[in-house]
């Protein structure tokens, strides 16, 4: 499978339908935890993340099929790295029997040595709070560690000031994310059609809500006679 990262950035303004923050509803600049996701314009079979969290050690959002810890998950995670003080951006995978250890993705046929695709003018950690945008390939590199995104998952997210270790054999040990419990979305949603279990997405709810209302509007006025 080939794939080549979008090359331009997402600019300013853009719209992004999926919006999950700690607390809900909160000011991206007032957010304890923001990210923000999109269909890429340049390349559909990519989704754009935008993510945001007040920490000093690492950032991160996990997709899973279980309402629990982040076991069994694909979890991208922007971390700072203690030896170098820059943040990188990692995708990585959570297996059930390792569920308090983040494993890096070891496919060679993945898009760069991370499996995301940075957006390095974005990295940055400035003032206690830990910035990154990167793509990612919508669909799996290896049926082992990467989940297909345009699927229903418990969309999970964590921050934390403890330090992020970059251990040997693969190994990216995300320690202390909230007790191995993070904040974690209470219905399955898709990221790529912003859709919830068992629902459509909010965008086609507002469609069929206008066309309510517009149909309903030439039914009054075909009944209210003309004076």
């Amino acid at each position: 499978m080939s794939h080549s990262c979008p090359n331009t950035p997402a600019p300013d303004g853009v719209d992004y339908p999926l919006v999950l923050s700690i607390p809900t509803g909160c000011e991206r600049s007032q957010c304890s935890f923001y990210v923000a996701i999109r269909v890429s314009d340049e390349d559909q079979e990519f989704l754009d993340f935008k993510m945001q969290g007040r920490a000093s050690g690492y950032i991160a959002i996990g997709f899973g099929k279980q309402k629990s810890r982040m076991s069994d998950a694909d979890v991208f995670a922007c971390a700072v790295n203690p030896n170098t003080s820059m943040v990188e951006a990692f995708d990585t995978y959570n297996p059930d029997d390792l569920s308090w250890i983040n494993i890096r993705d070891n496919d060679t046929s993945r898009v760069t040595s991370r499996n995301v695709c940075p957006r390095l003018e974005s990295l940055s950690f400035v003032n206690g709070t830990i910035s990154c945008a990167f793509s990612r390939a919508v669909d799996v590199f290896n049926f082992v560690e990467d989940k297909t995104l345009n699927d229903f998952f418990y969309i999970q997210m964590a921050y934390t000031n403890a330090q992020p270790i970059f251990g040997s054999g693969g190994l990216l040990n995300l320690v202390d994310h909230g007790h191995n419990h993070p904040k974690i979305t209470t219905q399955s949603i898709n990221p790529f059609t912003n859709q919830i279990t068992g629902s459509t997405s909010l965008a086609t709810l507002m469609n069929v809500w206008l066309v309510v209302v517009l149909a309903s509007l030439a039914l009054i006025g075909a009944l209210v006679p003309l004076s």
